[in-house]
């Protein structure tokens, strides 16, 4: 992901990944209910990023 962000010259979202935890938070779910069993898949942080303006994100959130 880090470096699709420099060959893409995301500066801002270069800077945000130093503020990111490493933990993942897919078997979290917003309604109270968790699972936590292992399902030995991946996360594909590319997958999830791609379509999204990124930098507009964090600047947002940090202007909130």
């Amino acid at each position: 992901m880090l470096k699709t962000l420099q060959r893409q010259r995301h500066t801002v979202a270069i800077e945000a990944l130093g503020e990111l935890s490493p933990l993942s938070w897919q078997h979290v779910n917003f309604y109270g209910r968790y699972r936590f069993e292992a399902q030995g898949l991946p996360l594909n942080l590319a997958a999830m990023a791609s379509g999204m303006d990124i930098e507009a994100a964090i600047l947002e959130r940090r202007s909130a």
